[in-house]
């Protein structure tokens, strides 16, 4: 029971210990400029009750308190500088290392925000210094552009961002599919009439050869044909063979190749000589020309026949002939005989 009076006893020593200390100290915080070192401060030394006498030894009811107060604390501060930031002024904070006492003095201005990068679509404006959000970022402001469907590619929007230039898609629509134009030929490939696509690509020609032989003033040659659009192209040339001569040319004859009938040497042409003959009494006059090389002919210049000259009349015994050609014109009479009777 003893040892519960004094453990109490205890306690309160120190907790009237602390209460000097404290009213102490902020008697002398209030004006730290007149602290002296030399002031007391109040401290509580307990007893020792080490040798105290057991509680066997002490009569029921007995207390034993027995407690000494001394004056004899000083303030010893630490100072600590506490810079300011960018919203809190910065100061000096003075603290004692005995009791915990504390004041704060040499306050400065906070420094304020020091801007980082611009905010933009996607980024805060912050402090450098302390990261504070300054201006919020902007969020994209999109434009979008329709990009239609091709031939081969799907169609789709863009969304481009007017500040920033990010960009997605979407809307997709489905390739359109080729439209194909005139049917492959032997030179042109089958394309697409939206973007030039090739569909089927050209056939090539078929060509199929047939030779031309050579003639007499031409050469011979192989044509090649296609079979799909005529288109045609020549090569294997061989040398004309040249003219084989028929008979000579003659007055009215030329002289022809046997092969191709081609003339080599025109007709000569008749070479004519005159010759005339006279008319006679009952023939008529007239030229003939024959030619020196054939012997063809042909007569011109007719005269009139010169009819006949009588002679002598005809009489008994003679007729009467033409006294240039000697034909008979009257024939002879003859006799007429008269009887006469001689008696």
């Amino acid at each position: 029971m003893v040892r519960k009076h004094i453990f109490m006893l205890m306690i309160c020593a120190v907790l009237l210990t602390l209460m000097l200390s404290l009213a102490s100290c902020d008697k002398d915080s209030s004006t730290p400029a007149d602290t002296n070192p030399d002031t007391p401060t109040a401290t509580v030394p307990i007893e020792d009750t080490s040798d105290a006498e057991p509680d066997s030894q002490k009569e029921p009811g007995e207390e034993t308190t027995d407690v000494e107060l001394e004056t004899v604390h000083e303030h010893t501060y630490k100072d600590a500088v506490t810079a300011p930031t960018c919203t809190e002024q910065g100061y000096t904070t003075h603290t004692c290392t005995v009791c915990g006492d504390s004041y704060t003095d040499n306050y400065t201005e906070a420094t304020g925000h020091t801007p980082g990068a611009e905010a933009d679509c996607t980024h805060d404006q912050t402090c450098t210094v302390c990261g504070a959000v300054l201006n919020e970022r902007l969020g994209h402001d999109y434009v979008a552009e329709v990009t239609e469907p091709t031939c081969t590619e799907k169609g789709y929007t863009t969304h481009t961002c007017t500040r920033c230039g990010d960009s997605y898609t979407d809307n997709y629509t489905e390739a359109t599919g080729h439209t194909p134009g005139a049917e492959a030929d032997c030179t042109h490939d089958q394309t697409c009439t939206v973007c030039g696509a090739v569909l089927n690509e050209k056939l090539g020609h078929d060509y199929v050869a047939e030779v031309t032989e050579p003639t007499c003033t031409e050469k011979g040659y192989t044509t090649h044909t296609c079979t799909r659009c005529g288109d045609s192209y020549t090569d294997n040339y061989t040398e004309a063979t040249g003219h084989t001569p028929g008979a000579e040319a003659d007055c009215t004859h030329d002289q022809t190749c046997t092969v191709c009938g081609a003339v080599l040497n025109e007709k000569l042409g008749h070479d004519y000589v005159a010759e005339v003959t006279e008319p006679t009494c009952t023939e008529k006059g007239y030229t003939t020309h024959t030619c020196t090389r054939c012997g063809d002919s042909y007569t011109d210049n007719y005269t009139e026949a010169t009819g006949h000259t009588p002679g002598a009349e005809a009489d008994c015994t003679h007729d009467q002939t033409c006294t240039v050609c000697g034909a008979v014109l009257n024939e002879k009479l003859g006799h007429d005989y008269v009887a006469e009777v001689t008696e």
